[in-house]
């Protein structure tokens, strides 16, 4: 979030400087929820939101805990990527309401989420 916040103010200088006068306008206006909307691309933060949350619902799980180490690396890495997969697939339709995320989560997605929309 630190770096969103950091990068965000270079953002909005960008975004002021192409359209100076809406934004001066508005300011003016003391029209906050104006300039929020001007400031906000609705297709990125949905994207920010959709990624947060799935990265929410993973942290600390472990996408491989049934993989054998013992096997060769090939039979290794593509156990672990079926079972990343799978995971991720549990995610994403739990994420797009299509079922329910496991045990195991650390963290509310659902806060998360609200987190990123409301205060960063």
């Amino acid at each position: 979030p630190r770096q969103r916040i950091h990068y965000g103010k270079f953002v909005a200088e960008s975004k002021f400087l192409s359209d100076p006068s809406s934004y001066r306008h508005l300011c003016s206006a003391g029209d906050v929820p104006g300039v929020l909307a001007l400031l906000t691309n609705v297709a990125v933060e949905k994207k920010v939101l959709a990624r947060s949350k799935i990265k929410t619902a993973t942290y600390g799980r472990e996408p491989y805990s049934d993989v054998d180490v013992g096997t060769s690396l090939r039979a290794t890495v593509a156990a672990a990527a079926a079972a990343a997969a799978s995971s991720a697939v549990e995610v994403w339709e739990a994420a797009h309401g299509e079922g329910e995320v496991g045990d195991g989560q650390k963290v509310d997605p659902e806060v998360v989420e609200r987190i990123y929309r409301d205060f960063i």
